[in-house]
């Protein structure tokens, strides 16, 4: 468990959605699917839709070799800028997707060496073919503890 310092206190947490916690990553809603998210593709697919067929790669030497105000440079700068926005729509839901199946990952190994050591526990350690009750256990007790002939049962009284 982490130690949090004395001035930050825990906060409450909540509920979990069954759903997300069984990685039913349909629950997840991205970020970009509010309105601000739909205008900024609007005004992004009108940019890039002005390039002509031989747009080059941003950042590459055929890129720089174009003017500023050039279709093709600004359609290039829009959608990398569109792939990095992608990315941050979907950011959460991925990094939870991604932590999710870590874990469910780690919990596939930690049962595969739970079982590995309990099965050579199981051979250093074999059960017996019949478990005994304890009755039956007690009474071989009782009878063990009774005395046999011969016995040296001690110093009697008036000896």
């Amino acid at each position: 468990m982490v130690k949090l310092p004395d001035n930050q206190k825990r906060r409450p947490v909540k509920a979990a959605n069954p759903k997300l916690l069984a990685g039913d990553s349909s629950m997840i809603q991205p970020i970009g699917d509010s309105n601000v998210s739909i205008g900024r593709r609007y005004w992004a697919r009108q940019l890039i839709e002005r390039q002509t067929p031989e747009r080059p790669m941003y950042g590459s030497t055929d890129w720089l070799m174009l003017p500023n105000d050039h279709p093709d440079k600004v359609a290039a700068c829009v959608v990398a800028a569109e792939c990095w926005a992608t990315i941050a729509d979907t950011l959460e839901a991925d990094l939870r997707n991604e932590v999710y199946q870590s874990q469910k990952a780690f919990k596939r190994g930690e049962d595969a060496a739970y079982r590995a050591s309990w099965e050579a526990h199981r051979k250093q350690f074999p059960m017996p073919r019949r478990m005994t009750s304890f009755m039956e256990r007690r009474a071989r007790q009782l009878e063990a503890a009774k005395p046999r002939p011969g016995d040296y049962m001690g110093r009697g009284e008036g000896a």
